[in-house]
């Protein structure tokens, strides 16, 4: 009787239904290709989609630091200045003579200033990581205006910049560019730290719920600088790579996938019962966003209208998301 009750008590609900809410940011990804494809006749050729995968690999980059940081219960906003930092250190050891590798390595490097900056904010002096990283953008953007005369690019003469450092931004393999291909081993290293590593399931420990790490043994202090340290080597990573791709380095260049990883990675959460962003969601929402500025350059939309395209989206997806969690937790009251 008791078995016969509880079901009774509990909403008829389509399992298609659920499952269209549980996975609304694939399907949204689906309805935009599909729609993409029927609009224009090069959406889906062999080049078009060879430029979607190059344009996708620095946003998936970053989205992927974005991950690792709001994974942890933090957030970095200063996600566009470790990408600056590396594009500048790495084509200004070229502009002034240097080699490939020591241009690559320097730059990469670079993001340790920044992540151990975020650090010692976050840990040491106890600001909250949103105005931590807040603060380290501001002195990011300031730095490079000073550095660069107020804001002038430096461009690379193609007669003193080395084939090299040219292919690691523009190079091909196996038919996708190297950005790609970079792209790729970097989302599979924050999807291995984040799922299979017991650093990661630290990390997820203590982003949940930060006191019962700490009083589990659980080494927050440290796993927090070595995110941060990691959040900004990447990042500075796609500045090298966008430096190689230019052959110039473009001040605040970085600032302009803040705001697309942060949604990419929310649109990921959509994935997780939870509401806990994951690297495969955060690659749903990183292509959407592709996808979405290629489409709409390919039939001719404004600039300024593809901003409110994208905020339309992140409202209509996580609305959806949000309306499936209130009737889950409604079921489970019941």
């Amino acid at each position: 009787m008791g078995k016969v009750m509880m079901k009774a008590s509990f909403p008829k609900r389509s399992v298609i239904h659920e499952a269209s809410l549980r996975f609304i940011s694939v399907i949204g990804l689906f309805a935009i290709l599909l729609f993409f494809s029927f609009s224009s006749e090069v959406f889906f050729t062999g080049n078009n989609l060879s430029v979607i995968a190059t344009n996708c690999s620095l946003l998936l980059i970053v989205t992927s630091a974005m991950t690792l940081v709001i994974r942890s219960g933090g957030i970095d906003l200063s996600v566009g200045t470790a990408f600056d930092l590396g594009a500048l250190v790495a084509i200004s050891i070229i502009h002034n003579g240097g080699n490939t590798q020591n241009a690559i390595i320097l730059g990469i490097l670079s993001g340790v200033v920044i992540g151990l900056f975020n650090g010692f904010l976050i840990v040491y002096l106890k600001i909250s990581p949103f105005l931590a990283t807040l603060g380290t953008l501001y002195i990011g953007v300031s730095v490079q205006r000073i550095l660069t005369h107020g804001g002038d690019p430096i461009y690379l003469k193609p007669s003193d910049t080395p084939s090299l450092f040219v292919s690691f931004g523009r190079g091909q393999f196996l038919g996708l560019s190297i950005p790609a291909w970079i792209s790729l081993l970097l989302f599979a290293l924050v999807f291995v730290i984040l799922e299979r590593l017991t650093f990661g399931r630290e990390v997820t420990a203590f982003g949940m719920q930060p006191m019962a790490a700490f009083v589990g043994g659980i080494s927050v202090k440290a796993n927090l600088f070595r995110i941060y340290v990691l959040s900004s080597v990447i990042c500075a990573t796609a500045g090298v790579l966008l430096g190689a791709r230019l052959t110039a380095y473009v001040p605040l260049s970085g600032d302009y996938y803040l705001l697309d990883a942060i949604g990419a990675v929310f649109i990921g959460t959509t994935l997780s019962n939870t509401g806990r962003p994951s690297p495969m969601g955060s690659l749903i929402g990183a292509l959407i966003f592709t996808v979405l500025a290629n489409g709409m350059n390919l039939l001719g939309i404004s600039f300024y209208f593809q901003g409110l395209t994208r905020g339309l989206i992140i409202i209509v997806i996580l609305g959806l998301s949000v309306r499936r969690n209130r009737s889950m937790s409604k079921l489970l009251v019941k």
